[in-house]
């Protein structure tokens, strides 16, 4: 009888780590996205300006000419649509981790 009441207990025990566990482990994802997603954006920021500075120093090649922006010249510059894909991703993995 009291060997049963230990094994109830002992299972109870190990119910109830196994869900801090999974809290914990869900806390940790949050955290480790929330420095994923501070990074993503701290790289968009740089190669937005990075690419500020050098559209900055054709315009002051090109000042006095007339110049036209060609159709090529419109178009966003590729890391900005794989940075926007990227930090769209992380919010939703953090809203997973949060439910």
């Amino acid at each position: 009888m009291q060997a049963r009441k230990a094994l109830k207990a002992l299972r109870g025990l190990v119910k109830l780590q196994a869900l801090v566990r999974g809290h914990l482990v869900r806390k940790q994802a949050t955290a480790t996205l929330r420095c994923m997603q501070a990074l993503v954006t701290a790289q968009a920021r740089a190669r937005a300006q990075r690419i500020r500075s050098v559209e900055d120093g054709k315009m002051m090649n090109h000042r006095n000419s007339t110049h036209r922006r060609t159709s090529q010249d419109k178009i966003k510059h590729p890391y900005h649509v794989s940075t926007h894909w990227c930090l769209l991703i992380c919010d939703s993995l953090i809203a997973i981790f949060q439910i």
